[in-house]
């Protein structure tokens, strides 16, 4: 039996443009080089984040969009630096 081996995903490389008012979480792993979990515990709880949600149903699982302003993305690259 032949199992498919299928390439690993790799986050997309993405420079600071000032014109993009929000970053992703997978914009942000890339420009941080870490992965997207850290990205994510790094920035779900920090003020000013959006965090995009839509509630759980009976048929549907929740879902979060989570979208960081590049201030946020600043202060925090910051503060990471020192």
């Amino acid at each position: 039996m032949l199992i498919a081996r299928y390439p690993k995903r790799t986050a997309k490389k993405t420079e600071v443009n000032p014109d993009k008012p929000c970053f992703s979480v997978a914009d942000v792993a890339a420009l941080l080089g870490c992965s997207r979990w850290t990205a994510i515990r790094l920035f779900e709880h920090e003020t000013g984040v959006l965090i995009l949600l839509r509630p759980e149903t009976l048929h549907k699982r929740r879902r979060r969009m989570i979208r960081i302003p590049r201030a946020v993305f600043l202060r925090v690259k910051a503060r990471l630096e020192v």
